[in-house]
């Protein structure tokens, strides 16, 4: 980041000089009208201005003298305040006894409307400037031109987060109508009560490959989504390529200052939302209140041995801290790839829970008090813990090879950390080999044991549900859409979505509403009596809590912190 941003800056200063210090929306009078000509040209070198590494060598007359031309109609241009900065090109033409050197500031991947500007280096005094195609620019580079026999129609999208600019390029002239139609069919908006209402507006550069999309009014914690799907191209092919899912999607959001939990209520409008500290872990857990009642957090992990951990509620309760200032006589951790120090069980009981440190020690503690006792240290890597609703039982998951696979063990141990029973592959989530991962697991009785299945045979994503007296089990998937409400989210979010996760709304009566959370880090609430789709943004699923509202982690990075629920 460092070495990036000295370049920025260096770059900058020598487009202050290039500028002869002028920055205006019309060039003076004095200032030369058409780019200058230039004659007798044998050869050109482009190099990379930062490196000094040349890109490029032409020294084909027939190619020298079309770019000569097509750089002769180059229109004046000025200097913005501030100016993009974009790659910046040094490019050398060599005629008999001389060089000229001229900067091209190659603006493709940047927001500005143009796509590249030229300043002639002996026309600096007077800040000369002119805008050039990108085609020539590819010309310039040695890039070689797509045609529609080479390519299918391409879309490559950039967002600058920082100014809220979405740019976009095509390998084919692009139909205009087609973009705007797509755009506006696709549009879904996550906004803040009494917030600067959405907007944009789109610039065209010159050559119909590439069009700047600038969005106005999107705040912290705001976001749009839209598809380009159903562009085309001017002569009717479309971008659309089931081959290559999400490609024409455009997610843009505004990260919040902090990490926060937005409660949805979907019956009526309005969000209400918690503030929620960094974390690299955040959990889907129950805490037992002093009626017994359970009811739905989110476990918001902090970082370090003695770090604080936030339970904050998803519906009914109050929030609690959790700060354990010593965990005794722990083994030596194992190194995970989620980040956290801790694997807290899903169930916080009235006065006591369960957790694991370094993915080894397990610990009964006393939340409340912030006392850990020591109960058992695994020999295999722990993936996984959970606790049976009386609090008398325990299970991890544990690595079942020592390569770290993703095959999981299920051990059983009593309150006192008693090894009770081991069952073989209880567990599988599909990922490569020498990675620790944590895994989700629950007791659905005092008896039974849900294990998670991912990727494995003919189960996408289900779980393993064993009886621990009777070592039987059963293998079932989670659910799904029904086919008319799936139907529809392909339409809205595009056919090939992908699904990981669908929590129909609890509810004793027909269920209308069903959250979807998809790989592209998209939720949506599918309304399955009325067939409609709502996107409800960018996050982490976390559920349904008492009152129908439905629960989303929205982190402050983005990066999200690892997710883990039952």
């Amino acid at each position: 980041m460092g070495r990036m941003n000295a370049f920025r800056l260096l770059l900058g200063l020598l487009l202050l000089i290039l500028a002869g210090c002028t920055n205006n929306d019309e060039p003076p009078e004095h200032k030369p009208a058409s780019f200058p000509a230039i004659e007798g040209v044998t050869s050109i070198n482009v190099y990379d201005d930062r490196s000094s590494t040349r890109i490029t060598h032409i020294a084909d007359p027939g190619v020298i003298s079309d770019m000569l031309t097509e750089l002769k109609t180059a229109k004046t241009s000025y200097f913005d305040d501030p100016e993009y900065l974009g790659t910046l090109l040094r490019v050398e033409m060599k005629r008999e006894n001389t060089t000229e050197t001229y900067y091209i500031n190659d603006l493709r991947e940047s927001a500005s409307s143009l796509s590249g500007k030229i300043y002639p280096k002996v026309s600096t005094e007077k800040g000369a400037v002119w805008s050039i195609s990108g085609s020539l620019i590819k010309r310039f580079r040695g890039e070689a031109p797509q045609t529609s026999e080479l390519q299918p129609p391409l879309l490559y999208i950039q967002l600058q987060k920082e100014s809220g600019a979405i740019v976009v390029e095509s390998n084919q002239e692009i139909s205009r109508k087609s973009v705007r139609e797509a755009l506006e069919a696709s549009l879904q908006l996550i906004e803040k009560d009494g917030g600067v209402p959405f907007s944009y507006e789109m610039d065209w550069t010159d050559d119909l490959q590439r069009f700047v999309i600038r969005t106005n009014g999107l705040e912290e914690g705001e976001s749009v989504r839209f598809r380009l799907d159903a562009a085309h191209t001017i002569s009717g092919v479309p971008y659309e390529d089931d081959s290559q899912p999400n490609r024409n999607t455009v997610q843009l959001t505004i990260p919040p200052e902090q990490n926060q939990i937005r409660l949805i209520d979907v019956h009526e409008d309005g969000d209400k939302v918690m503030v929620a500290q960094d974390s690299a872990l955040v959990q889907v857990v129950q805490v037992q209140d002093d009626a017994g009642t359970l009811l739905p957090y989110a476990l918001v992990h902090g970082e370090g041995k003695q770090g604080s951990h936030s339970l904050l509620p998803i519906g009914a309760g109050g929030s609690y801290t959790i700060e354990v200032k010593e965990w005794p006589e722990h083994g030596e951790p194992y190194a995970n790839d989620y980040g956290g120090e801790f694997l807290f069980s899903d169930r916080f009981y009235t006065d006591k829970t369960y957790a694991v440190y370094g993915n080894r020690t397990l610990y009964e503690v006393a939340w409340k008090e912030g006392k850990a006792r020591k109960l058992y240290d695994s020999q295999e890597p722990v993936y996984g813990i959970a606790s049976s609703p009386d609090g008398k039982r325990i299970g991890l998951l544990v690595a079942s090879d020592s390569f770290l696979g993703p095959m999981a063990d299920l051990v059983v141990l009593d309150q006192n950390g008693k090894k009770l029973k081991q069952w073989p592959s209880a567990g599988y989530i599909s990922h490569s080999d020498g990675f620790l991962f944590s895994y989700p697991m629950t007791w659905t009785d005092n008896n039974t044991v849900a294990a998670p299945l991912v990727g494995v045979a003919d189960i996408t994503r289900g779980k393993a549900i064993l009886d621990v007296n009777e070592g039987s089990v059963i293998k079932v998937k989670d659910p799904e859409l029904p086919k008319a409400a799936a139907d529809r989210l392909k339409l809205e979010a595009g056919s090939s979505v992908e699904i990981i996760r669908v929590l129909p709304e609890p509810s004793a009566q027909e269920v209308r509403y069903a959250a979807v959370q998809t790989a592209e880090a998209g939720i949506w609430l599918i309304d399955v009596q009325n067939d409609s789709a709502a996107w409800i943004g960018t996050g982490l699923l976390l559920g349904w809590n008492e009152e129908q509202q439905l629960a989303v982690f929205d982190a402050s990075n983005e990066q999200p912190p690892y997710f883990l629920a039952p």
